[in-house]
């Protein structure tokens, strides 16, 4: 199950899935390209699974913004790689069901996942989350 498609490497750490493209099945078209932040060493890995290719379908998104993103432990997820980032304009762009939930889910444990339409309500959310995890006492002032 691993993943041959095209990898340029385009920095140190940055390998690039040209938005050429045309994805395994040669119907992908993609808006953008992707970039797979990773060393050579962990790049054997990363194509060990087809994680690569979910990160090129990323950028088919409706509304996607810059490039799709894949963080060095980018493996297999459930249509979207794990470690995938993509941002979408928020009038464009899409928010699936299962974001909306696992939103709910990790910001109640904790974690920061921002869906949001503007600079302002991501500021407010940052600093509402900041503030729980101070009481909690995970984290100490921002100041």
């Amino acid at each position: 199950m691993s993943w041959n498609g095209p990898l340029k490497k385009i920095g140190n750490y940055r390998y690039e899935i040209p938005c050429s493209y045309k994805g395994e099945n040669n119907n992908l078209r993609m808006q953008t390209s992707a970039v797979i932040y990773a060393d050579e060493n962990m790049i054997s890995h990363i194509r060990s699974d087809k994680a690569p290719e979910q990160a090129a379908n990323t950028t088919v998104l409706p509304g996607i913004v810059g490039k799709s993103l894949a963080m060095p432990d980018i493996h297999w997820g459930y249509g979207f790689p794990i470690g995938g980032v993509a941002a979408t304009d928020s009038e464009k762009g899409v928010v699936s069901e299962l974001q909306h939930y696992r939103h709910k889910q990790l910001t109640e444990a904790g974690f920061f996942v921002f869906i949001t339409k503007s600079l302002k309500e991501l500021q407010h959310e940052f600093i509402t989350i900041s503030e729980k995890l101070r009481q909690k006492r995970l984290i100490g002032n921002l100041n």
